[in-house]
């Protein structure tokens, strides 16, 4: 330890299994690996993430590379700390006492503003905050399926309106420079439909795109470049 302390040393490594997960000081740290798994206790996964956290001229980032899915298993309660703060000391110790389980779909869900992951429902690169329901205002409404003709019969684009906003966000994301994207979901919508959607473009979900929808919106592509032509 004494070494590896030194500017110089010639040791870049440690591995420990738990003698240096709380107290141990090496402020140039630059990179920490977990590979403890934690069901309880987020102080000890604060504490291991700390060692990398110390500030030193010229230090500017730490890596944390997660192999133990603490990450994933704490992250509710760390957005929580990150957002909100601790109220009491012994707050922590409470949080500490909590079976965390393992979410197999909760890695592949992301903000829907900006993609950052992990999420749950506020994100910590964004800040973008899921609304809770309660707070979302119902409106009446008729769930109606879009048809469009196509003179040898009509066929369907969309469960609803809505899933065709859907659909076009997810269509604009793939073929559309990033500062695009938005525009060229709102037109083809307003295209398709004659009317603008209701819907932000930055909380669409992505899902996947129907056939039809793909050779309508190869229709209005060719009829465009005609119209130039």
């Amino acid at each position: 330890l004494d070494e590896y302390r030194k500017p110089n040393s010639y040791l870049k490594i440690l591995i420990s299994v738990e003698a240096l997960a709380k107290g141990f000081d090496v402020p140039d740290v630059g990179c920490v690996c977990d590979a403890r798994p934690l069901r309880k206790s987020l102080s000890t996964a604060i504490q291991m993430w700390g060692r990398g956290l110390r500030a030193s001229p010229g230090k500017t980032d730490c890596y944390l590379l997660d192999f133990s899915g603490n990450i994933i298993r704490f992250h509710e309660d760390f957005e929580d700390i990150y957002f909100n703060g601790l109220d009491a000391l012994d707050a922590g110790e409470k949080l500490d006492k909590t079976v965390r389980k393992d979410e197999e779909e909760y890695e592949s869900k992301g903000c829907p503003k900006c993609g950052f992951k992990p999420f749950k429902t506020r994100c910590m690169a964004c800040g973008y905050e899921k609304q809770s329901p309660a707070l979302k205002e119902a409106l009446p409404g008729v769930m109606q399926e879009i048809f469009i003709d196509e003179g040898r019969g009509k066929r369907k684009l969309a469960d609803n309106a809505e899933h065709l906003w859907h659909q076009l966000c997810s269509y604009a994301r793939q073929h559309s420079v990033p500062e695009k994207q938005s525009g060229r979901a709102w037109h083809l919508y307003k295209q398709i439909t004659g009317s603008e959607p209701g819907w932000r473009f930055s909380t669409a979900p992505v899902v996947p795109i129907e056939r039809t929808v793909v050779n309508k919106i190869t229709q209005l592509n060719m009829k465009f470049k005609r119209g130039r032509k």
